[in-house]
């Protein structure tokens, strides 16, 4: 499970910062919230030559964020995965998958800042069993965070040619 901390971390402190300012305010938004419901029935819920079956059901809620205003464009796309097992209860889980960016203009035609965060699973060991999904209970399977942030300075050189220098940190957890 992806930790809180990880998501105190720099971009989301920054990108609920821009969010704040008067500059987000102006522009167009959308918010939607979304919920998916689901379920069915595994036959190899361990991905183990046993084959032991059970029913699992899925409650996804998330929310878009989309939109532009003033000097600050944003997309925000999360959901929590809750995963619940009829017969392996203590195997239940939250998984939580997360697509952002943001691009905002700090000081006009000069100072820019691009940041994105993105959450998720991903198999570990590639030669040992795995679904696409996280529906069937796998300890082949790790939680991953990456996030960037890039500010950059961007100027015109007056008709012929422009000019950048930018700066990007990244790092990816497990």
């Amino acid at each position: 499970m992806i930790h809180a901390r990880y998501f105190s971390r720099y971009p989301f402190t920054l990108v609920f910062f821009l969010l704040c300012t008067n500059s987000v305010n102006a522009g167009d938004w959308d918010i939607t919230p979304m919920l998916a419901v689901g379920g069915g029935y595994s036959d190899n819920v361990f991905l183990e030559p046993s084959g032991e079956g059970d029913w699992i059901g899925e409650i996804t809620p998330g929310i878009i964020l989309d939109g532009e205003g003033g000097r600050i464009s944003a997309y925000l796309d999360y959901q929590m995965q809750n995963i619940f097992y009829l017969d392996n209860n203590d195997f239940n889980d939250t998984f939580h998958q997360l697509r952002s960016g943001a691009n905002a203009e700090l000081s006009k035609d000069l100072l820019f800042l691009d940041a994105s965060a993105n959450a998720g699973q991903t198999i570990i060991n590639p030669f040992r069993p795995s679904s696409g999904g996280n529906r069937n209970i796998n300890a082949n399977r790790a939680n991953i965070f990456n996030y960037s942030v890039s500010p950059y300075i961007q100027s015109h050189l007056g008709g012929y040619a422009d000019a950048n220098l930018r700066y990007r940190y990244s790092e990816v957890l497990y």
